[in-house]
């Protein structure tokens, strides 16, 4: 089934991964005076990584030299990918083909394959404030999907891809002794509908510039047929004419 000939890769997953990270990456923190004057604007960092690695890093110090330890730096922002599910509901016909002609070279391409590819995002903060602002930043964008344009391949230029907003949870972590740091920490559960592109199968062809077109006419019930005259078609030019002949096709 798979050879080496047949290796491809079109980066379909990849490239839906960079877009939904896109999404995210201008979410900002202020911090404010006692008096309501903006003191401090904070982009969020985003970054690529599973819920646990982030929580381990919560509660662990690293050291930057022998004299300081320090913690992982709040608010941040991390996603990942959970599980990619086949949707039947948006099969197409697996025959259908498509084609663009670029500098004389004819690409084919048959049918994408349609999945939801789920996504979760994690929002880590030190205070209330801070993740209500970070929630209210992304939620009011999805009502409840947000659509990205992405070009996928030579031959779908243009994708509309919908990225799904299905809940956000809230959870804050207060169990542990007084030395234990506290954890405040948003999911929020996207689902992407994707599809998933096949090899692309380039060749020579063109742009079909000429047809020649016969015309006949029958003759009462006998199924003899008389021709009547032929039409080409060149570029914008049409050659040739419909005249009546009898007797006989030539």
């Amino acid at each position: 089934m798979f050879t080496v000939s047949q290796t491809f890769y079109n980066e379909s997953i990849r490239k839906i991964v960079i877009a939904f990270g896109s999404l995210f990456e201008s979410v900002y923190v202020t911090r404010f005076e006692s008096d309501g004057t903006e003191q401090q604007k904070i982009r969020v960092p985003l970054s690529y990584g599973s819920k646990e690695k982030f929580i381990w890093r919560l509660s662990q110090e690293s050291s930057l030299s022998k004299n300081s330890r320090v913690q992982i730096v709040l608010p941040k922002l991390g996603f990942e990918i959970t599980t990619l599910i086949y949707d039947p509901t948006r099969k197409i016909n697996r025959t259908i083909q498509r084609s663009t002609l670029n500098s004389g070279v004819l690409n084919k391409v048959y049918a994408e394959v349609p999945y939801n590819i789920n996504f979760s995002l994690f929002a880590f903060t030190r205070n209330m404030d801070d993740m209500l602002q970070v929630i209210e930043q992304i939620v009011p964008y999805f009502a409840p999907d947000y659509t990205v344009t992405i070009k996928m391949n030579d031959v779908h230029q243009t994708v509309d891809v919908p990225f799904i907003l299905n809940n956000v949870n809230l959870n804050e972590d207060y169990e542990g002794t007084f030395e234990n740091r506290r954890a405040l920490i948003s999911t929020f559960d996207f689902t992407c509908k994707a599809y998933i592109y096949p090899n692309i199968c380039g060749g020579t062809g063109g742009i079909i510039e000429r047809t020649d077109v016969n015309f006949f006419e029958g003759s009462g019930t006998t199924g003899a047929s008389e021709y009547v005259g032929d039409v080409g078609y060149t570029g914008d030019h049409i050659t040739g004419s419909i005249t009546e002949v009898t007797g006989d096709w030539p």
